[in-house]
């Protein structure tokens, strides 16, 4: 089964993030049965997940440092201090590294054959990655069901139970998979395209007037000296529409933000965005309050140009 990726060039971020909350999974057809295919609707991609592919090799650093300072049997209360830092450390990466190792279990047992197995693969990678347009998360499923790795307790998965596969298998999309994949499905950049946050800042427009800011617009998470962050990773987020004046508030408006980030997975809410500026010097960016959060992101907004 092929998925063809759905294409709307006026489609907005909330719309788009509701299409991971409804996926569609078409179950396989009985031996000698005709007729269309049985489908589970309502099936909710809820996570955030970003793929870390340095982790393995991070833990295995963290662990060298560790023995290199017990080699000689001495160890400094300042080297115990931080060897207990290395093993916090290990424990969190340990947790990422197995599930990245069970997600690509699982996408061996699923690969394609014949004709699609190059599309099959490349599209379950990215699902895999976080990266993958609903579609993506659709096949992933299907073959799933398809292969025996879902199965329910009757002869054909039930949706709460495809859905706790899904769940138990912790796949998501992290903030720069969404946004990527939301231009996909506007038609505005070819399948397989993505950048991080900063690479979208690199390929846009800085908006520096926030009553100019619309839908599809990017919020990217920035220094809170308005400068490219360059440690850690940064956050990007997408406008549901343009930012309103709030009246008697100069260079403060109301904004809907769409997302997926780490505390809530795929999110949608209201904020506030004020206008601000470096001290000492011209650089202007703004400060988003997002809904349920108590701390200001500092962020530039963009406008996406596409060649």
């Amino acid at each position: 089964m092929s998925h063809v990726i759905t294409k709307n060039p006026s489609i907005s971020p909330l719309q788009f993030l509701r299409r991971y909350r409804n996926l569609c999974v078409r179950l396989p057809l009985a031996s000698g049965t005709a007729g269309p295919p049985e489908s589970r609707s309502g099936i909710r991609l809820k996570r955030y997940f970003i793929n870390s592919p340095k982790v393995h090799a991070e833990i295995r650093k963290l662990k060298a440092d560790i023995a290199a300072t017990e080699a000689d049997g001495v160890v400094t209360d300042d080297e115990k201090k931080d060897n207990r830092k290395r093993k916090s450390a290990i424990a969190v990466k340990q947790v990422k590294s197995d599930l990245m190792k069970k997600h690509e279990n699982q996408r061996a047992k699923l690969k394609g054959t014949g004709p699609q197995k190059k599309e099959f693969n490349q599209r379950l990678q990215k699902a895999m990655l976080g990266k993958g347009v609903p579609e993506d998360y659709e096949l992933w499923l299907e073959r799933a069901v398809e292969t025996g790795l879902c199965i329910g307790a009757g002869t054909t998965p039930t949706v709460s139970e495809i859905q706790k596969y899904l769940d138990d298998l912790r796949l998501g999309i992290d903030c720069s998979g969404f946004v990527s994949a939301y231009f996909v499905a506007r038609g505005d950049i070819p399948y397989g395209t993505g950048y991080n946050a900063n690479g979208w800042k690199r390929r846009g427009t800085k908006i520096a007037d926030g009553g100019q800011i619309k839908m599809s617009d990017c919020f990217v998470e920035v220094t809170s000296e308005g400068k490219t962050k360059t440690k850690g990773i940064g956050h990007i987020m997408l406008a549901n529409g343009p930012c309103r004046a709030i009246q008697g508030f100069p260079g403060v408006y109301h904004v809907d933000v769409v997302e997926s980030r780490g505390s809530d997975g795929l999110s949608f809410g209201p904020g506030v965005l004020f206008e601000t500026a470096h001290h000492g010097s011209q650089r202007k960016f703004f400060c988003l309050r997002r809904h349920g959060r108590n701390k200001d992101l500092p962020v530039v907004a963009i406008r996406p140009k596409f060649n």
